[in-house]
């Protein structure tokens, strides 16, 4: 999630109606669903903002104030929502931080990515490194 970065009322209503529908659908939810329930808490999320523009000038100065918190956050929530590739048990548990230390460095670099350039690189860089590690399994 490299989307919310930025504070923006449409980047976090975005952000949030994503979050729903991955929630969701790996809640094992009907797609259609998911997306439904989505697309109404992102809206309701973007209402809340537009008609409360305290709560906008708040979260806006959180960022600014506790950016890096935000920064490693979501590049450690990014590395966590990866462990769904993975199957996880408690005999193996110990090894989930050697998991995701490589999604958490990705994480880090599209970050970067994302804040110095803008969002389109940052998805341009993520899916040439999703297609370069996809190829390699068919060689």
């Amino acid at each position: 999630m490299r989307l919310p970065l930025k504070f923006s009322n449409t980047n976090i209503s975005i952000a949030s109606a994503v979050f729903i529908f991955y929630s969701l659908y790996y809640m094992k939810f009907h797609a259609f669903i998911a997306v439904c329930f989505a697309m109404i808490f992102g809206l309701m999320v973007y209402m809340v903002f537009k008609k409360n523009p305290f709560l906008s000038e708040f979260l806006s100065s959180f960022y600014k104030n506790k950016f890096k918190i935000i920064f490693y956050g979501f590049s450690l929530i990014f590395g966590l929502v990866h462990l769904r590739n993975y199957e996880i048990s408690y005999s193996n548990i110990f090894w989930v931080s050697i998991i995701i230390a490589p999604f958490f460095l990705s994480a880090l670099i599209y970050g970067y990515i994302r804040m110095r350039y803008s969002i389109k690189e940052s998805i341009i860089m993520h899916s040439l490194y999703n297609l370069i590690l996809f190829m390699s399994t068919k060689i």
